[in-house]
């Protein structure tokens, strides 16, 4: 598959210094990916260091018609910030997520979050804790779905930190590798058709080779693992994310409607 250097769109270079989730976002686009197409993976080897990643479509079955999914996604008003809530029903098990701060040039107009992984205990040593930043907007045109129309942009922002805490000790932050999930999703339908929502989510991971008495591990041992970890890794995260889209769904369905009764029986009473 395409290497992790060559992510952009031939004539179209990249910017030093621009940020991993972009880079991404442009090959996805560059190579199709979305509904039509399958998952794609690449492998690099830089001197002492490994890049690797995949990008996996997403295609669930949302059981609505598409005008009431695009209002779920996109939102429906200025008091349902679709963002916050889809964020917060995707979030891994476990995990807690929070509104956060970040720099205006990383930002732009992302809404952004912290999430923060449940604590890992590391029995005989301590525990371990990680986070990262993540954003999330809605954009007006470019989504994955037939028609390149308005969809929801999430990702990671930033490389992931860790620390561990010793049981008899001080803690000690991790060295840092860099790692981005990014991801697009759109609502796909015709008028009076179920609707689903579509879109991809991808894995970018660059890091140190790792090394085994002094040796770097070999080429031939290091591409087949980065390639399980990836596809373990999309694979958790589309069907996790799939599941929970589905659920929303339906949840913001039935609290709409619930809604709209009480507006009625409200009205009729006064």
């Amino acid at each position: 598959g395409p290497s992790c250097g060559r992510l952009s769109p031939r004539g179209a270079p990249v910017a030093a210094g621009a940020p991993a989730f972009t880079v991404v976002r442009r090959w996805a686009a560059a190579a199709g990916a979305g509904p039509a197409r399958g998952p794609g993976e690449w492998f690099e080897l830089r001197g002492g260091d490994v890049a690797f990643g995949a990008i996996v479509q997403v295609d669930a079955p949302l059981g609505g018609p598409a005008e009431l999914a695009s209002l779920w996604l996109l939102g429906d008003g200025p008091s349902d910030d679709s963002v916050d809530r889809l964020v917060q029903a995707a979030r891994p098990p476990g995990a807690e997520v929070r509104r956060a701060t970040m720099r205006e040039d990383t930002a732009g107009d992302a809404q952004l979050y912290t999430l923060e992984m449940p604590v890992l205990q590391l029995p005989g040593l301590g525990s371990a804790r990680s986070s990262v930043n993540m954003f999330g907007a809605v954009r007006g045109s470019g989504g994955p779905q037939e028609g390149a129309g308005p969809f929801l942009d999430v990702g990671t922002a930033g490389n992931p930190r860790a620390v561990l805490a010793f049981a008899m000790g001080p803690e000690v932050e991790l060295p840092a590798f860099r790692l981005n999930v990014t991801g697009a999703l759109a609502v796909d339908g015709k008028r009076g058709q179920d609707a689903r929502a579509v879109g991809w989510v991808a894995i970018d991971v660059q890091a140190e080779m790792p090394r085994l008495g002094g040796f770097g591990v070999p080429e031939e041992v290091l591409r087949p693992a980065a390639k399980e970890v990836c596809r373990q890794t999309v694979g958790f995260a589309t069907r996790h994310l799939e599941n929970e889209l589905s659920r929303d769904f339906a949840r913001w369905r039935g609290d709409r409607v619930r809604a709209a009764r009480a507006r009625a029986r409200q009205a009729l009473g006064s």
